[in-house]
């Protein structure tokens, strides 16, 4: 019986032996070409991951990171042979791992849309559920460098509920962070705090639960839940991060328990920091962070003394940004603790003129308006001079004529003493013995020839020495042909002059003579009652807008008193007394101080009652102005004028102009002047409201005497905002109080102009596909692209994928109507293709029937440059 089995074996063996050998064969072909394309993958992913990473303290993290580009002819080779094992065997039971490794490496690549394509193969093909679990994440990921924020949200979400049941806890956890990151980016703060806080406890110990608890401090810090983020900071030091990560951690914890209040511990962690030798690169900005700590904990000057010394520092390179910030935080000390406000100004003009950078979100760090605060300190200085300089005059002109002309000498003498020490300092320099003999190059500056360039002409130094030593055989001789004639007769003259110097330089009666000469500018100095009337009104103004700068731009509302004070009490017959009592009113109201706020507001209305600052109380206090007097009308373009002239904002000139106008609407002059508050309304509306908010083309609506007409780029318009709401408020008022004026047509067009809503005719045109036309851009697709423009951050990109438009083509070829179909980016993509396509987009003629003027047709043109 066992012989029988046995022979049968063998027959069986002897049939089957050619399809046993094939498959082996086969099976081994396929795991060499799956193997060696695994060994080209992980050979271009072992590039990427030791690219040194460089994070930033106010820039959210990534996660997961984003491709940088290295690696290409690696992850291309798996490409190549993960490709040849489709072709072959395109049955085998592995094929979705190679669906996923070419996915990857197209990803690594940057090629976003093949990697998507292959990602959304592997989903379809794979069996197990964790092989679809992983495409899900692989494809979530690719959509996040695509900056398909909403796109990814929609797909994640669904995904996640879509295999609920199915999800490894762990692959749903990074699935969960995944989702988390397409939120970061739409600035979702809340989804993404609750999202984080549900993946981390699923997460295993490991790099990415690190970047998760730093991506969660994060966030927790722009809620301004300190203690949590400095707690979540604390967690990624247990989880295996990378050097960089580890240092930005201990950093960020200490940041966050400062905010908190602790300075305390905080201040210990910056010191444990600092006394790491790791860290050596980076001592400047960790003494910076030291400086900041010890100023919160009232250590004013030991903070000063540590900002300038970093700033001093000869041992460490100190960063243009660091510098920024040293430079902003000594401009607030100076402006805080010292009241010196020349000073700050200069640290805010340094720090401004060094910072380089916006912050991602503004949320990270505090706001460092250093540009505004140099200007604003700025013109504190120069306004205070000018007081300060009034004053002195104004002083001068009081002073008896003995005590004057005291004053007046005592100045001469001070000149007379400053023009001496010039005069020795000139003597001194003329007696300086300069080395005239050729100095011999050194090793050292035979090794910087090329840095210096030809003859060391870039070398300051050198340059200087040379032009001594050659001062010192030659003198200061003209580069000039014949100078040697010209000294010759010019030596002459100055012999003469000399002697003449000298004999002024001899003795009491050379310095009684210049005495003589030094003057004194008595220009300035009011002498006449109409001089001193100038110089008190030029006292008031400067007196009042240091009073507006102190309240709108410094918020210091205590020293803008003192000035509105001063200029009520000491300038009572000033223009600008009544404003500056009605802003009085205003800073005591926003302050609650309801008595004080009173007390302005009754000097206002009993010392100036026919002022507009006391009409435009009333309306504050919810009353009703009285009418103008009978005279009023005739000065309406006056007080436009006036209005238009004045230093308010936009918006306060535009309600001020307008209840101008509602006040004397039989005045002639009342229609222009509510037309120019229309104007303002307008110019306030495309400042401040978004115009269009689906279309990524601009349009500017025109006010101007000369063009009524709105000008549009685009017939997909939205006027939309509370702004806008505004314009067609005065609009409807200006058409019913001022019916039949000379500016009403103008008027007309505007209102109708704003009215209008999208009535796009888009969707009631037939399709292409419809009329089975195949529109054909004239000169070719290529032409067309050479004619798009992207914006100059692009220029050295890498980019790719496809932008598209749906669009209305006559049956000449034009393009008329237009509209963006894919997704926005914030890149400026769109943007230059829109212009494009209104510029020289242009169709071989369709052909259409008589009945089809225009068809609707969604164009896809590819992004390359």
């Amino acid at each position: 019986m066992k012989n029988v089995f046995y022979i049968a074996l063998l027959f069986f063996l002897v049939g089957c032996g050619g399809t046993l050998k094939r498959s082996w064969t086969d099976f081994r072909a396929y795991y060499n070409t799956y193997y060696n394309a695994s060994e080209s993958f992980q050979a271009g992913l072992k590039q990427v991951e030791d690219q040194p990473e460089e994070l930033h303290a106010d820039e959210l993290i990534r996660v997961h990171k984003a491709p940088v580009g290295t690696g290409g002819q690696e992850f291309q080779n798996a490409i190549d042979k993960g490709a040849q094992i489709l072709r072959k065997f395109p049955d085998s039971k592995w094929i979705d791992e190679t669906l996923e490794l070419i996915g990857k490496s197209y990803y690594y690549r940057q090629e976003f849309y093949s990697a998507l394509q292959k990602f959304e193969e592997q989903y379809n093909v794979a069996e197990s559920p964790e092989m679809r679990q992983r495409a899900v994440i692989w494809k979530g990921r690719v959509l996040l460098d695509l900056e398909l924020y909403n796109q990814g949200i929609v797909f994640l979400e669904d995904e996640l509920q879509k295999l609920s049941d199915e999800w490894d806890p762990e692959l749903h956890a990074e699935a969960e962070v995944m989702l988390a990151e397409h939120y970061v980016q739409l600035q979702q703060w809340q989804q993404v705090e609750g999202l984080l806080a549900q993946a981390l406890s699923k997460l295993s110990k490991g790099p990415l639960k690190a970047r998760s608890f730093f991506l969660y401090g994060q966030i927790l810090e722009i809620g301004e839940q300190f203690g949590r983020a400095a707690d979540a900071y604390a967690r990624v030091l247990r989880n295996r991060p990378g050097f960089e990560l580890f240092f930005w951690a201990n950093y960020k914890q200490a940041e966050a328990l400062r905010k908190m209040g602790n300075l305390e511990e905080a201040f210990a962690i910056y010191e444990q920091m600092r006394k790491d030798d790791k860290n050596i690169e980076r001592l400047p900005n960790i003494y910076y962070e030291i400086g900041r700590t010890q100023e919160q904990m009232g250590n004013i000057e030991t903070a000063r003394e540590i900002y300038n010394q970093v700033l001093r520092s000869d041992i460490y390179q100190v960063s243009q940004e660091t510098r920024a910030d040293i430079y902003y935080r000594l401009g607030q000390i100076y402006t805080n603790h010292l009241n010196k406000y020349q000073v700050a100004a200069a640290y805010y003009d340094s720090s401004s003129s060094l910072r380089n950078r916006t912050q991602q979100y503004g949320v990270l760090q505090e706001e460092l308006n250093t540009e505004n605060l140099a200007k604003a300190y700025g013109e504190y200085s120069k306004l205070r001079n000018q007081i300060s300089h009034l004053d002195s005059l104004m002083w001068l002109s009081s002073l008896p004529q003995a005590q004057f002309d005291s004053v007046i000498a005592e100045v001469r003498q001070r000149k007379l003493q400053e023009l001496q020490q010039k005069q020795e300092n000139r003597r001194g320099d003329a007696n300086v013995l300069t080395n005239a003999n050729a100095r011999q190059p050194s090793r050292n500056d035979s090794r910087s020839l090329d840095a210096y360039g030809f003859l060391n002409h870039k070398n300051g130094r050198l340059v200087s020495e040379a032009r001594n030593q050659f001062q010192a055989v030659w003198g200061n001789r003209p580069l000039v042909d014949n100078w040697r004639r010209i000294e010759a007769a010019r030596s002459a003259s100055e012999e003469q002059d000399s002697l003449q110097d000298e004999q002024l330089t001899q003795g009491e009666s050379s310095q009684e003579t210049e005495y003589a000469q030094v003057e004194v500018d008595l220009s300035e100095i009011p002498f006449t009652e109409e001089q001193k009337a100038e110089t008190r009104d030029q006292l008031g103004s400067a007196k009042f807008e240091l009073g507006n700068l102190f309240l709108l731009t410094l918020q210091q509302p205590d020293s803008a008193s003192y000035y509105f004070r001063s200029v009520v009490e000491e300038h009572p017959n000033h223009n600008l007394a009544p404003k500056a009592l009605y802003s009085l009113y205003e800073l005591y109201s926003s302050e609650g101080e309801l008595q004080q706020a009173n007390r302005w507001a009754d000097r206002l209305r009993d010392e100036y009652p026919d002022s507009r600052y006391t009409r435009q109380l009333r309306i504050r206090r919810g009353g009703t102005p009285p009418p103008e007097k009978s005279d009023s009308t005739a000065m309406l373009p006056g007080k436009a004028d006036s209005i238009l002239s004045s230093t308010a904002s936009t918006a306060e000139i535009a309600k001020e102009l307008r209840n101008l106008a509602l006040a004397n609407k039989g005045a002639e002059a009342a229609p222009l002047v509510h037309f120019e508050s229309i104007k303002r309304y307008i110019q306030l509306a495309k400042q401040r409201d978004n115009i269009m908010r689906d279309s990524v083309v601009t349009y500017s609506l025109a006010v101007d005497s000369t063009d009524t007409t709105a000008s549009v780029t685009n017939v997909r318009m939205q006027y939309e905002g509370a702004y806008w709401d505004s314009v067609r408020v005065v609009l409807k008022e200006h058409i019913e109080n001022f019916t039949g004026q000379p500016v009403a047509e103008k008027v007309g067009e505007l209102s109708r102009e704003v009215e209008k809503k999208d009535e796009s005719e888009l969707q009631s045109l037939p399709t292409c596909r419809e009329r089975k036309v195949e529109p054909e851009i004239q000169g070719g697709m290529s032409s067309f692209l050479q004619n798009v423009k992207f914006p100059e951050k692009l220029k050295n990109a890498n980019l790719s994928g496809t932008v598209e438009y749906e669009m209305t083509i006559t049956r000449e070829g034009k393009v008329g109507e237009f509209g963006l179909v894919s997704e926005k980016t914030d890149l400026g993509i769109e943007e230059a293709f829109s212009s494009a396509i209104q510029d020289s987009l242009s169709f071989v003629p369709l052909d259409l029937d008589e009945n089809t003027p225009s068809v609707r047709c969604t164009i896809s043109f590819p992004i390359s440059q």
